[in-house]
């Protein structure tokens, strides 16, 4: 995995290396909540597979996930995505009657969710929430 990019700080002084490392079944559970989209990242790698394997690919995606989280990094290729045009209403020859979707690899979105859980237990936390938030 390649790492490029690092990511700045917030206000608050938090990093991506102050958050608390992943663990195995940390990752697996993430995994096994996806759903089954059949919809692919530019890398093509299914959840279905990913959900097949694992037992295998968990610990090295733990591994790689806790050094990004350390590093204050996340790897360049998976802020990759494939951009797809669909159709909103008119005439189908207009292109602003199309939006475009964005898919990203399911690998990003397995760190995506690892990212979401510590950021909401930060939030939570630190009582950064306004306790009528909601969306």
């Amino acid at each position: 995995v390649h790492m490029s990019m690092k990511l700045s700080c917030c206000e608050a002084g938090v990093s991506l290396s102050s958050f608390t490392p992943c663990n195995i079944s940390e990752i697996t559970k993430i995994i096994l909540s996806m759903k089954n989209k059949t919809s692919l990242g530019w890398d093509e790698i299914p959840i279905k597979l990913i959900k097949a394997t694992v037992q295998i690919i968990s610990k090295p995606l733990t591994l790689i996930i806790n050094q990004c989280l350390r590093e204050g990094v996340f790897p360049e290729k998976l802020k990759y995505s494939q951009i797809s045009p669909v159709f909103k209403k008119g005439s189908k020859k207009d292109l602003s009657n199309y939006r475009p979707i964005s898919v990203l690899s399911n690998l990003s979105k397995i760190f995506e969710k690892l990212i979401n859980l510590r950021l909401v237990n930060y939030f939570e936390n630190n009582h950064l929430l306004y306790s009528k938030q909601f969306g």
